[in-house]
């Protein structure tokens, strides 16, 4: 879990969230969706070979850790897998999150175009 209970998860999600300022930087116009479709991740791997799979990665504990604090940690990790294997993912998206992907795309783009510190502000549980 991306939990800031110390120090050194705060650094991790301040790691993840640089990186995929840095990605954003030399990719520009890259956007989450971009890691969805065979269309678009052939785009982001045309801009970035080496740090595709990274940015995946970075992208996803990013969003995972959103969800989370919408929701709960259950609700992402044993809600929505058990939901997906019923209706299938988007589906179980839209029942257990309360919002299609689309939106939530659009959601976690706005949040990644927030400075480092709101974007940690923004992740941390109360």
């Amino acid at each position: 879990m991306l939990r800031f209970h110390n120090t050194k998860s705060c650094w991790t999600m301040t790691r993840l969230i640089v990186r995929v300022f840095q990605c954003q930087l030399f990719s520009p116009g890259v956007t989450v969706e971009d890691l969805e479709t065979g269309k678009n991740t052939r785009r982001l791997q045309s801009y970035c070979v080496s740090c595709y799979g990274r940015v995946q990665y970075d992208y996803g504990l990013l969003g995972i850790r959103m969800l989370a604090l919408k929701t709960s940690d259950e609700a992402v990790f044993f809600d929505y897998y058990k939901s997906s294997k019923e209706v299938g993912w988007k589906k179980a998206f839209e029942n257990v999150f309360g919002l299609t992907v689309t939106q939530f795309y659009h959601e976690l783009e706005i949040l990644l175009r927030k400075s480092e510190k709101e974007q940690i502000r923004a992740l941390k549980r109360e």
